[in-house]
């Protein structure tokens, strides 16, 4: 347990992440365009909504546990206090059921009002078991934040694997019986699905903590000041609980009440396929792996050098990985969506494109949170979430005009509003963090670059193969584009080399 952060942990961690995930997003991609094929646009707009509510009832519910398992959890385990970890552990999760009852309860009173608020009525016809489904599905994700911050990578990955599995298998079968399932139907179909992850989290998290090795000396309270964890956790809650202001989840329901589920349908289809690119952008893809290493590695030096190196790092790795994806898109977005949602929602290619530009925006944001996170920071977070509200209120502005579309462009400034913000504050605060904007800004016109030199094409053959061949020559051209620029530092090509087999090591020339 004493090298649980060290590099042999975080290879284990690297290689249960992309192993999980690649299964999981194969199943949940699948499943996705099952389900859009079960159901009718404004059914699929009600689901959106749903979850929705699922996403801001988790963060409503929590009273800064999340932080408590994202932080103070590996703080413990760095710390070598196994029994005050192993009783906070326990204690946390059961706390973290209770409140999920609790909220569920509320949630079911107020239910019909708040389905109703949000244009959602079909919703109060499922409200007892949608609270029950809620629930569970708080739990669960409470397992995926609690795993990671022990280095267990690959129980948080089951989990989800259990339920995204579980759900495609289950509406390929109502596929191959029926041409349209209900909404009663695929909720039923959910919450099994999410109960089964729920008892396999349940028991990896008991059998786990019997693990823990026996502790010899330990302080009282494991070496925590308690009044100051409880203070730093509430303050991050309220932090989350602003967030949601302006968040993707409350973007869903906005547009829900004011465009109604049909655009509310199209909204959450390209949000969902942007939320598959983004679980594969590495600092994503790898988050369970990279937040307890920039928690321990800061604990262990408290140098914020540590901080800048890791913000540079992981930005331009997202941005490596992300690029070329624009590049494709940007050409194939529109008959590729087309062909996913089976031919449901035309015209979501510029939506998509929108989408995916506040995921490069969010790329920012959730590196400086994990800054914000090792140093304990929640203040600036707490201001910057403040300042990026402005976006919601600039994205309902542009929806009178331009619909949907407007919506998404204000979450675009939301996030540019909130890390600007942040960094401002860090560098107030005495943190003054190194950000290389010029091999950050090469990677950029290495994108552009590729996408300009594919535009021919499109101008000589319009067809669906001419779109294809026009966007995997802009995502090839960005890469090639990309190396000669050469983006990443010596000592970050060392670390990617590092973590790569040996015999693809020397092919990243980056």
């Amino acid at each position: 347990m004493s090298n649980m952060f060290g590099a042999a942990s975080a290879k284990r961690g690297v290689k249960s992440f992309v192993l999980g995930k690649g299964v999981s997003a194969l199943s949940t991609f699948l499943a996705l365009s099952l389900l859009v094929k079960l159901v009718a646009p404004a059914e699929y707009g009600i689901y959106v909504a749903y979850f929705a509510i699922v996403e801001i009832s988790y963060l409503l519910s929590g009273f800064g546990l999340s932080t408590f398992a994202q932080k103070y959890v590996t703080e413990l385990a760095v710390a070598g206090q196994y029994r005050f970890l192993r009783k906070a552990l326990i204690f946390s999760s059961a706390l973290r059921m209770a409140f999920s009852l609790i909220y569920a309860v509320a949630v079911y009173a107020v239910f019909s009002w708040v389905a109703e608020y949000f244009g959602a009525r079909e919703l109060q016809k499922y409200a007892s078991l949608l609270a029950v489904l809620l629930v569970f599905e708080i739990q669960m994700r409470y397992f995926v934040e609690v795993f990671p911050a022990l280095m267990w990578q690959g129980a948080s990955q089951i989990v989800f694997l259990i339920r995204s599995l579980a759900r495609m298998a289950a509406y390929l079968a109502l596929v191959l019986m029926v041409d349209q399932a209900s909404l009663a139907l695929v909720f039923q179909v959910d919450l099994l699905a999410t109960l089964t992850g729920c008892c396999y989290g349940s028991i990896v998290l008991i059998r786990g903590v019997k693990r823990f090795p026996a502790s010899k000396k330990e302080e009282r309270h494991g070496g925590l000041d308690l009044w100051r964890v409880l203070r730093v956790c509430f303050q991050f809650y309220f932090n989350q609980v602003l967030g949601q202001i302006y968040g993707n989840n409350i973007l869903k329901l906005l547009v829900a009440k004011f465009l109604g589920v049909i655009q509310a349908a199209y909204f959450g289809f390209a949000q969902s396929i942007a939320d598959m690119v983004k679980n594969y952008l590495p600092g994503f893809l790898l988050l369970g792996v990279v937040r307890p290493v920039f928690v321990a590695r800061y604990e262990q030096r408290k140098d914020p050098k540590v901080l800048s190196e890791m913000f540079n790092f992981v930005l331009k790795m997202n941005y490596f990985t992300l690029f070329p994806v624009v590049a494709f898109v940007f050409y194939v977005g529109e008959p590729l969506l087309n062909m996913l949602s089976h031919g449901k929602f035309h015209g979501v290619g510029i939506l998509f494109l929108v989408c995916l530009l506040t995921l490069s925006m969010q790329c920012v944001h959730q590196v400086l949170g994990l800054i914000n996170l090792s140093m304990g920071s929640p203040k600036v977070s707490i201001a910057s979430t403040a300042s990026a509200s402005l976006g919601l209120v600039i994205g309902l502005g542009l929806a009178a005009q331009w619909g949907v579309i407007g919506f998404a462009i204000g979450a675009v400034l939301s996030e540019f509003f909130w890390s600007t913000v942040c960094i401002v504050l860090l560098r107030r605060a005495g943190f003054h963090l190194y950000v290389d904007i010029k091999r950050l800004l090469l990677m950029v016109t290495g994108c552009i670059t590729g996408i300009g030199l594919a535009y021919p094409i499109v101008l000589a053959n319009h067809s669906i193969f001419g779109l294809l061949m026009a966007g995997s020559i802009a995502a090839i051209a960005c890469l090639i584009i990309t190396s000669f620029f050469k983006p990443f530092s010596a000592q970050e090509r060392e670390w990617i080399r590092s973590s790569l087999p040996k015999k693809l090591s020397k092919f990243f020339i980056w």
